[in-house]
């Protein structure tokens, strides 16, 4: 599979071009929709958080410069994931009546993804190095793009291929992904666990990626040494678990579709 999707770039981008046409082609405010429904989420979280419920999530760091470099992962894992669940099915045309590199649908749907992520850590930047400046640590956030892109498509490639053959995943999938944004420290600080349970956050292999973001942007506490190993041992085990299913279950989407 891998070696179909380095073979399948050019194809890639044809159909990332298609989707964002798709998306955001024929609406009144065209590429502002690509960041307006996350801008106006960002919004609705700080003003109720912050200026409503009147939550610190440390003394040290203001609700929102501490909200912003967790949110920004958050996005990029379940906009892939969501948009990944039907995504065989909305090529369907293409898979009955060719031989169709199904493969790559997951990896068109992180790119797309990942344009409101870049802008939106393109403003956070700005906004973080007006208040306090960025440091060395900024260049540790290729990394944790990366960890995201791995853990994400894991994901995707995993549910879009069962999915194919039960309509029943598409709302569990999305019942797990909101539970799982309230399981990740995003809006609260991993140190309102006591001790004995931080374990159970660094098992939650989201919450790797979140805390990289946060240590890289607003200089908290890095992901400790262990945390990084269990989230490349769930994030490996999800990510060949994906390429399995998916490359096991292929032959047999024109079939099903």
């Amino acid at each position: 599979m891998i070696s179909s999707i380095l073979r399948n770039f050019p194809l890639i981008g044809d159909f990332i071009l298609r989707e964002i046409r798709t998306r955001y082609g024929a609406t009144l405010l065209g590429p502002l929709w690509i960041v307006l429904p996350q801008i106006i989420v960002v919004a609705t979280y700080w003003f109720v958080f912050e200026h409503g419920l009147r939550i610190k999530a440390t003394a040290d760091i203001p609700f929102f410069q501490y909200f912003i470099p967790g949110i920004l992962p958050w996005f990029l894992f379940s906009e892939t994931v969501t948009a990944s669940i039907d995504s065989v099915r909305e090529v369907k045309h293409y898979i009955t009546k060719m031989v169709f590199p199904s493969e790559i649908i997951c990896v068109v749907k992180f790119s797309v993804a990942s344009l409101p992520h870049l802008v939106l850590l393109s403003i956070a930047m700005g906004l973080i190095s007006a208040w306090s400046g960025l440091e060395y640590r900024l260049m540790f956030l290729p990394y944790f793009y990366f960890c995201t892109a791995v853990l994400s498509l894991g994901v995707a490639w995993l549910i879009s291929a069962v999915s194919v053959f039960t309509r029943d995943l598409a709302p569990a999938a999305q019942l797990v992904i909101g539970l799982l944004f309230w399981a990740t420290p995003i809006l609260w600080s991993r140190q309102v666990f006591p001790e004995s349970w931080q374990w159970a956050i660094d098992w939650n292999p989201i919450s790797y990626v979140v805390d990289g973001y946060r240590w890289a942007l607003v200089g908290t506490p890095p992901p400790s040494l262990e945390a990084a190993f269990i989230f490349w041992g769930l994030a490996s085990g999800i990510l060949a678990a994906g390429l399995y299913t998916f490359s096991r279950l292929k032959p047999h989407f024109a079939d099903v579709l």
